[in-house]
């Protein structure tokens, strides 16, 4: 039906002209439409003006074309649906019938008013056209930053991020990942549960976001407040948490594994430290038990020890039981300690800890708990630290051990203590070794002096007969020879020589014989007058000149004469040696008395071929002779309790030595010799010696006093006889086969009346112990009147028992 029929006016015909005005009419129509809706780019769509950042097209009707990159988003009761072409982004906003039949990859041209909505630049579609189809277009990738920028809105970015918040609004869903200030928002608009769409994100995760760079900013200026806008929950996906990430959910067991594994590194390095200082240790106590001397032990650990126990020095001081002191290692003998009245923080210290024995520790002398010492000015102040460890070897106490730091006060440690207290113990050790080693050599030197002395008895044994037949026949010539003449002379000159050699004989005996078991007063003038006239004559034929000074009045003193006539002869001996390349040979001796002391000058004109004895160290030279050494001689005159010291300056030497004076009442009174009397009855003697030549001896001089002798060689053999027959006294050598003395003394006790010990060398505990109620010891080389003494006190003995006991009484 046709509309103008209604309106009741008449249609007039339609010709040619009108149809063409119609067309032109259109054609006007329609190009004043193209020059209202012009076509722009998306950056000339998205440009915008300072300083509130509006639109610069706001409101203008435009045509624009791009790629659709994603499928449309609802928000509210619109759509929107991005497009990008060449780096740029646009939204475009229109309804379901516009963008239904759109996919992404299509590329369109829309036709529409341009708008602002809260500062995004959004185009109302009037209409849109597609112009063609393509690939969708790839997602760009921006890290959170990058994204919030007016020139990526509208494009299709994808991004990372941690979450750091999630929640939802009247809007939709949002969570919001990054990090401050560049934190970025992403929305997903209202739908079914939108607003519980993120509930399966955590605070911590990491997640990847695909969607259009978005902006909700209402207030001008229109510069901030950046979204990524997504369609569906899909477009976020959950990584993999990076090991920073994973970290931080497991910072308790890695914070707890690193402070294992540090402890473990510092008890590592600890551990291997302490191996490190053990070792150290160990070799340095092997190397302290094989050290010679105690200067070289002191050496050694002071060499060490600093990098043990990070100290400075050490010291080492010896108890010397005979003065009752503690004497430094290496230092000289007048800074020797006295245990009854130290002075000074380090000697009153090192007293307390040999007192005590217990280990002293000192850490800063400026507080220590002893009383200072008046010190001068000149002396040194002590150590700022010190420790003070007791040497001690099966309970015996040795010395004392000194550790010290004299830069810096310092505790010691339980560990370090204990390191220095098995060092101190391994240096008493070494130190017990060094004593019984010496022990040892002066024990096997008194047995081949022992072994040369009985060689040399009996030798002198059979000299003597000879020498006395030949001294008797002169003497007994010279008495029948009373014409003067030659042969008188001749005989004088037989008998003094005889008589010569008879004393050079007996002094041989004198030199090898051990000393005796106690001290006896000795004339020292005439041991010196003796040594001289002995010497005088090899003197004489090297050249040497003497002067002697020793005066004729007898000087007592007590010790051993023997001993103290091998240690001047070993004196003289090293004077004449050191003056064989001498010039002008001299001598003086002299022995001088001064307040119950007697000095003994040896003076040579020879300058000292050794270091001085001050501080008890000094060179032990030896001469040809096998002399003592002087270093042994100092040693036997200070157990007589003497001194002896050595000086020198230029070519003048002097040996001094200095022994005590026995008083004028304890001087001995020669007693008038009386012959030994035969006792009251016969007794029986066991004798059981393995040398014949004392056996024999023996044997004599018991029989000239009345006693029945049974001499044995074995112990067995003995023993069987004290069970069967009874004898009254068993002389016993020290030296039998089988069953050693002790033994034998353990069996036969009880069943004679005295026991007498044949020791083959002097020992001064077996003298002071073995000798007892019926125990007696003779010393070898045995002579007549040690043997008559013995003798006497054996027979005084018995005599005693039989008075008392019809029995033999047990000692």
């Amino acid at each position: 039906m046709d509309r103008s029929a209604n309106t009741g006016v008449r249609r007039r015909p339609r010709g040619p002209l009108y149809e063409a005005l119609t067309w032109l009419a259109c054609a006007i129509a329609g190009l004043g439409l193209a020059f209202a809706e012009p076509t722009i780019t998306l950056q000339e769509a998205a440009a915008r003006k300072a300083p509130e950042f509006t639109l610069l097209h706001d409101g203008r009707n435009v045509v624009v074309s791009g790629q659709v990159s994603v499928n449309p988003i609802r928000i509210g009761d619109v759509l929107h649906l991005p497009i990008q072409e060449r780096g740029r982004g646009l939204v475009l906003e229109g309804s379901l019938r516009s963008f239904g039949q759109l996919s992404p990859g299509d590329w369109v041209e829309a036709h529409g008013r341009l708008v602002q909505r809260a500062g995004l630049p959004v185009v109302v579609v009037s209409r849109i056209v597609t112009v063609s189809t393509g690939a969708p277009p790839l997602a760009r990738a921006l890290n959170p930053a990058d994204v919030q920028n007016l020139d990526r809105l509208g494009q299709l970015v994808v991004t990372e991020g941690q979450v750091i918040e999630v929640g939802s609004n009247f809007g939709g869903a949002f969570l919001r990942m990054g990090g401050q200030p560049n934190t970025l928002k992403v929305f997903l608009p209202s739908g079914q549960d939108s607003h519980r769409a993120f509930g399966a994100f955590a605070v911590g995760d990491t997640v990847r976001v695909t969607g259009i760079a978005y902006q909700y900013c209402p207030i001008p200026p229109h510069v901030d407040q950046f979204e990524l806008l997504v369609g569906d929950v899909k477009d976020v996906v959950r990584l993999p948490g990076s090991w920073s990430t994973q970290a931080r959910g497991f910072w308790p067991v890695l914070a707890a594994l690193t402070l294992m594994g540090i402890s473990w590194w510092r008890r590592e390095i600890r551990s291997r430290r302490q191996r490190e200082m053990l070792h150290t240790v160990y070799h340095l106590g092997e190397e302290i038990l094989s050290a010679g001397s105690a200067p070289e032990i002191l050496n050694k650990i002071i060499v060490v020890l600093p990098k043990v126990l990070k100290v400075t020095g050490a010291k080492l001081y010896l108890y010397d039981r005979g003065s009752n002191t503690l004497d430094p290692t290496g230092e000289p003998q007048s800074t020797a300690i006295t245990i009854d009245t130290p002075s000074g923080l380090a000697q009153t210290s090192a007293v307390a800890c040999f007192r005590n024995r217990t280990l002293l520790s000192i850490p800063d002398t400026r507080r220590h708990p002893f009383p200072a010492p008046s010190r001068d000015k000149v002396s040194a102040p002590p150590p700022r630290s010190m420790l003070f460890i007791p040497m001690q070897v099966q309970g015996e106490p040795i010395g004392v051990f000194q550790v010290e730091n004299e830069r810096k006060a310092r505790s010691f440690s339980p560990d370090e203590q204990a390191v220095a207290q098995h060092l101190a113990n391994q240096i008493g050790l070494a130190v017990k070794l060094l004593q019984q080693r010496s022990f040892r050599e002066q024990l096997s030197r008194s047995e081949k002096l022992a072994a040369v002395g009985r060689l040399i008895s009996g030798v002198v044994n059979d000299l003597q007969t000879p020498l006395e037949a030949i001294s008797s026949m002169a003497d007994s010539a010279l008495e029948q020879h009373t014409e003067p003449g030659a042969p008188g002379h001749e005989l004088l000159v037989i008998a003094s020589e005889a008589r010569r050699a008879t004393a050079i004989v007996t002094r041989l005996v004198s030199f090898a014989q051990p000393e005796q078991a106690q001290a006896e007063p000795v004339d020292l003038n005439q041991l010196l007058r003796n040594l001289i006239q002995f010497r005088e004559r090899e003197w004489k034929a090297c050249g040497i000149h003497l002067t002697n000074l020793v005066s004729k009045k007898p000087v007592q003193i007590l010790g051993s004469h023997g001993q103290l006539e091998q240690v001047f002869l070993n004196l003289l001996v090293h004077a004449e040696q050191a003056l064989e390349d001498a010039t002008d040979k001299r001598i003086i001796i002299r022995a001088d008395v001064l307040t119950k002391r007697v000095f003994i000058e040896i003076r040579y004109s020879a300058p000292m071929k050794f270091t001085p004895l001050v501080d008890g160290a000094a060179e032990s030279t030896r001469s040809g002779s096998g002399d003592l050494g002087l270093d042994v001689c100092r040693s036997i005159i200070a157990g007589h309790g003497g001194e002896m010291r050595i000086n020198g300056s230029g070519q003048q030497s002097v040996l001094e030595v200095e022994l005590p004076c026995l008083p004028a009442t304890e001087q001995p009174v020669e007693p008038q010799p009386v012959e030994p009397k035969r006792p009251g009855r016969r007794w029986t003697v066991l004798l059981l010696e393995q040398e014949e030549f004392v056996e024999r001896r023996l044997v004599e001089w018991l029989s000239i006093r009345g006693y029945r002798v049974v001499p044995v060689r074995s112990s067995e053999e003995g023993l069987d006889l004290v069970q069967r027959v009874r004898f009254d006294v068993v002389f016993c050598s020290t030296h039998l086969r089988g069953l050693n003395w002790v033994e034998f003394f353990d069996r036969v006790r009880g069943r004679v009346g005295a026991f007498a010990l044949l020791a083959e060398a002097f020992s001064q505990d077996l003298s002071t112990h073995f000798r007892g109620e019926g125990r007696f010891v003779l010393h070898k080389p045995i002579d007549q009147d040690q043997f008559n003494r013995t003798l006497l006190a054996i027979e005084g003995r018995l005599q005693a028992v039989e008075a008392r006991a019809p029995e033999v009484e047990s000692y």
